[in-house]
């Protein structure tokens, strides 16, 4: 599949898309104008395909707090699984074996600091805490690698950063750091 977003004429928010690669037709996997009715305020976080095409996470903020919900959509029938994650950054980074994925939990003080991993099925009060940023001016962002190989976990502030990774096809395995942070050195 191809996936994109894009806008219908009039609406606030996206559509997220895909296309079959080897013939025409799209499916419209989440319409955030539907997603937005009846709320006050409406922000989609992200939207991440599983590497399986079955799932979607997707994450939105319907109060304004910028603490997103995680949702998992399941791509068949349209309907989202009972797995929500509250007080997100509102990224996710799938696990290969698309059964888990990876995010940023904000602490009180609505800073991220903390990767875990959802595993799907399980409440998100059994979640597995990854990594914990201790630096009070730190910052923690989840990403992955263009190969799609690691889970990046990046830790900043406005002058030093430091890069973990994870091997993506074992979820739950050991950040690897590749080099400890020095001051005023960012990756």
């Amino acid at each position: 599949f191809s996936y994109f977003s894009r806008f219908r004429e009039g609406g606030q928010h996206p559509l997220i898309c895909r296309k079959p690669r080897d013939r025409d037709g799209e499916e419209i996997l989440l319409d955030g104008d539907a997603a937005a009715a009846g709320h006050p305020f409406f922000d989609l976080g992200s939207a991440e395909h599983s590497p399986d095409h079955r799932l979607l996470a997707w994450s939105a903020d319907v109060k304004g707090s910028e603490y997103y919900t995680i949702r998992i959509r399941d791509l068949a029938t349209g309907h989202d699984l009972e797995d929500e994650v509250p007080n997100s950054a509102g990224s996710v980074v799938w696990a290969a074996d698309s059964a888990s994925f990876y995010y940023v939990e904000l602490d009180e003080n609505h800073r991220p600091v903390r990767v875990k991993l959802h595993r799907l099925g399980q409440p998100s009060s059994a979640d597995v805490l990854v990594y914990h940023e201790p630096g009070p001016g730190f910052f923690v962002h989840v990403g992955s690698t263009q190969s799609d190989a690691f889970v990046v976990i990046d830790s900043s502030d406005h002058e030093t950063s430091e890069v973990y990774l994870i091997d993506r096809s074992a979820p739950g395995g050991e950040p690897r750091l590749v080099a400890p942070r020095e001051p005023k050195g960012q990756y």
